[in-house]
């Protein structure tokens, strides 16, 4: 069967939420898993793989594998104000964002829908990674209309927050319009930038922002550690 080795990952993730097994303990070998449920040596060794690349545990070569330490979910409220800084505070976490890269460019077909734009307009792109106290929590890309923010690259440097930016130097009030929620697999890239298994989950998060909810001024697309992470939608 095509899914034993999710029963046999789904009964050690119950019985790690339930301290059958607690941090550091020892889970069972291959070869005792093999024993323990009657199955082949490939659908045990998935059944591990999926442990690990889930951050239930974690394998010493030569020694087995182990019950990993798990930090509690943080809260993220999906809300027209969200802010990540202000909402890692809620956590009492300290937040931190670092800008990878920016350019400016023409804005493809999809960004002139979303952000109603002429084929002649500009956007700024950034590509910015999310940290809650050391740990990378988030990458995002996002879109912003060049009009709307001119000379953007100036005040990139040092990059601190980038609704203080919006806020303070453009005078702009965001506001979250939309926000679409999937479920999905890194890429390499992003399982590099946030330091998980390219089997790990993460959570895509699509948005749109305005300026007082009406004039749209981003749009953005965050990747986010499932392991890390839960949202909460707020309908207030």
């Amino acid at each position: 069967m095509e899914t034993e080795h999710l029963v046999i990952a789904d009964y050690f993730i119950q019985a790690i939420e339930q301290a059958v097994y607690q941090e550091g303990e020892r889970l069972p070998s291959e070869s005792e898993l093999r024993e323990q449920f009657g199955v082949k040596r490939s659908v045990a060794r998935r059944a591990v793989a999926r442990l690990c690349d889930s951050g239930w545990i974690t394998t010493i070569q030569g020694k087995g594998s182990f019950v990993a330490a798990r930090s509690t979910p943080l809260t993220y409220a999906l809300s027209s104000k969200t802010a990540f800084t202000e909402e890692m505070m809620k956590n009492g976490v300290i937040a931190h964002a670092e800008l990878l890269h920016w350019e400016k460019r023409t804005a493809n077909q999809h960004e002139r829908r979303l952000l109603h734009l002429d084929h002649a307009d500009w956007v700024y792109q950034l590509e910015i990674r999310r940290r809650a106290g050391r740990l990378p929590l988030s990458m995002t890309t996002t879109c912003l209309v060049e009009r709307i923010v001119p000379d953007l690259e100036l005040h990139l440097d040092p990059f601190v927050s980038l609704y203080r930016i919006l806020s303070g130097i453009y005078r702009l009030q965001p506001q979250r319009l939309s926000s679409v929620v999937r479920a999905s697999l890194p890429n390499a890239d992003d399982a590099a930038q946030l330091e998980i298994s390219a089997q790990s989950p993460i959570l895509q998060v699509e948005s749109l922002v305005s300026h007082r909810g009406i004039v749209p001024i981003e749009y953005s697309r965050s990747r986010i550690r499932g392991d890390l992470q839960e949202s909460c939608v707020s309908f207030s």
